[in-house]
């Protein structure tokens, strides 16, 4: 099944905003919390937020040419 530009587009915003959720709720909110998570739960959530980062741009990329 072949999906169209559209979807494509589509699928690389929803990896956008999965990246930025990420960040958000694996950096930001360690940092925030009164709990210390630890530096392997700031790695985790930056290579995941990276990640995505780099899949949606790739797919952004694929889109223009």
């Amino acid at each position: 099944m072949k999906i169209t530009i559209r979807q494509h587009q589509n699928l690389s915003k929803f990896l956008y905003d999965i990246a930025k959720l990420s960040f958000a709720g694996f950096v930001v909110g360690s940092i925030i919390s009164k709990e210390p998570m630890g530096p392997f739960v700031l790695i985790v959530g930056l290579g995941i937020t990276i990640c995505l980062a780099i899949i949606a741009l790739s797919l952004d990329k694929e889109d223009e040419g």
